[in-house]
């Protein structure tokens, strides 16, 4: 009998070469995640020794900020809702909503094109706002600590884990999350506009503390916190083709 042919294909390599194209894609596709965690880690740890550096000018930097009044400040002041959650829920579900219904109705292309982004950067905005409030809501029972409005009393150092009241409920920020969440959102999907959109929602997060309700310090981790989960999941679905964008 014959020996086969060391130049002989084999009818197996096709497949073999069909699954190492695949898994050559799979790996291709997961790096760009890998990349970001092997990226944030760093990130993470200047965000945590800048938070314990901060932490002992808290105090100082909240009683400076709610002393202050100027016309900017005031501004400041009366938009700080400007960045609760439940606002922006209720929004992208209106968005979502007349996003389908235009879809269904127009024929015009451009107009659908635009409905999709829309559709796509309210689903991406709602599901990071429900990932990034977790951590939030979690950390918030943990640590307990005594908002600003107690500084008097208590100072900035005052903590209550797991009393379950709002007064101790001060880190991290839930409005400063919603900050950030919005500004990688709002960003990845207006990039023309994108230096704008991350001026504004830093303003949105800091006026927390000239109102007295946050901080420094949670400010900057809920900030944080947010803008890291809406960017890792971004990158999510675009490594699984999930967004178009």
């Amino acid at each position: 009998m014959k020996k086969k042919s060391a130049m002989m294909p084999s009818l197996n390599e096709p497949k073999r070469n069909q699954f190492n194209s695949n898994a050559s894609e799979r790996h291709l596709e997961a790096h760009p995640l890998r990349e970001f965690c092997w990226q944030i880690m760093p990130l993470a740890g200047v965000i945590a020794l800048l938070t314990i550096v901060l932490h002992f000018f808290d105090e100082a930097i909240s009683r400076f900020a709610t002393s202050k009044n100027s016309f900017f400040i005031e501004i400041l002041r009366s938009s700080t809702n400007g960045a609760k959650a439940i606002y922006w829920l209720i929004f992208c579900v209106l968005v979502i909503g007349v996003c389908l219904a235009a879809f269904k109705m127009s024929k015009s292309m451009r107009l659908r094109r635009l409905c999709e982004r829309a559709f796509e950067w309210a689903g991406v905005t709602v599901a990071s706002l429900i990932a990034a409030s977790i951590p939030v809501e979690i950390l918030k029972v943990m640590i307990g600590r005594a908002r600003p409005e107690e500084i008097d009393a208590l100072g900035s150092f005052s903590f209550a884990p797991f009393a379950m009241v709002y007064v101790y409920e001060s880190f991290p920020s839930g409005h400063a999350m919603t900050a950030g969440v919005l500004a990688i959102t709002c960003a990845y999907y207006l990039p023309r506009y994108r230096w704008l959109f991350l001026i504004l929602f830093m303003l949105l997060a800091l006026s927390r503390i000239f109102v007295g309700a946050h901080y420094p310090t949670d400010v900057l981790v809920g900030f944080s916190l947010g803008a890291i989960t809406a960017s890792f999941l971004l990158l999510f679905l675009r490594s699984k083709r999930l967004i178009i964008a």
